[in-house]
């Protein structure tokens, strides 16, 4: 059953618990979560719900797995009220939440924007002797991040560092990109150079990033370098973001021709630029 569950396959799930059934063995907590997680895999919310009623008319408890499953559910579907809800029916339970749950909480409530009970979770998750882990920071980082709060960005980041929490392509990536919607170029700088004495390999994202870091503050000529590095140094295809970018970054330098030879070159590697912004 569970390697059914670990695939989505719902129809096999389905046959081993008639099995079950045929055989007179009661479905148990295991069997539950197994069927909550494929139901998950699946994508199918309704499901989880109806496997999460049947659990509570065989008189079965659930536990941490189950209410976290249940959680991941409602959160893909931007449900952060019910995630909020399952959460403290779990603690109304009397279930410890693991550092899974806490992370599944706080990544659905950052989605919603919700700083103040992101920054109250992680206190209380730190209360219940959780430390934070990489999910975790990266969790805040976005939030921060999206918020415009620069400060914070980089209290958390050097939280991480002192917590010796190693940072990843999606830390960085997001450092970068705070760093570039600021305005802070040094910042950005200083991350990349991080990235790569970390001998992590940057990607289209953090190269489009950095391109803008630099756009941004009219360093128009360092932008188009990367552009042609990301291809010559790093391997790395531009995508429709990075020529978008530029070419808006030339129309503000009045580099009109420069502009249409991007959207051109765009446009030849299938990409569809706005014609309208030239």
């Amino acid at each position: 059953m569970n390697s059914y569950a670990s695939s989505g396959d719902i129809d096999g799930v389905e046959r081993c618990k008639l099995l079950y059934q045929a055989a007179g063995i009661p479905l148990g907590e295991h069997a539950f979560n197994v069927l909550l997680k494929a139901f998950l895999r699946a994508g199918d919310a309704d499901g989880m719900i109806r496997t999460s009623k049947m659990m509570r008319s065989a008189n079965i408890e659930p536990n941490a797995v189950t209410f976290t499953t249940l959680m991941k559910a409602c959160s893909a579907k931007g449900d952060v009220r019910r995630v909020h809800r399952c959460f403290h029916q779990m603690l109304r339970f009397g279930i410890k939440p693991d550092r899974i749950t806490y992370n599944t909480l706080l990544n659905s409530l950052r989605v919603a924007g919700d700083v103040r009970n992101v920054e109250k979770y992680v206190k209380m998750m730190e209360r219940d002797g959780i430390n934070p882990d990489v999910v975790t920071y990266n969790t805040l980082l976005s939030l921060y991040s999206e918020c415009g709060r620069i400060a914070d960005v980089k209290r958390i980041s050097a939280k991480m560092r002192e917590a010796n929490v190693a940072h990843t392509e999606f830390t960085y990536n997001t450092l970068i990109s705070a760093y570039a919607n600021a305005g802070d170029v040094d910042s950005a700088e200083e991350e990349f150079y991080n990235l790569k004495a970390s001998e992590i390999r940057p990607t289209v994202v953090t190269l489009t990033a950095l391109i803008h870091a630099h756009a941004k503050n009219e360093n128009f000529f360092v932008a188009e370098r990367i552009l042609r590095q990301m291809k010559d140094a790093y391997g790395v295809r531009p995508n429709h973001v990075t020529y978008s970018c530029l070419i808006h970054a030339m129309l503000k330098l009045d580099a009109r021709d420069r502009a249409m030879e991007l959207y051109e070159e765009a446009k030849s590697q299938g990409f569809k630029i706005n014609i309208d912004t030239i």
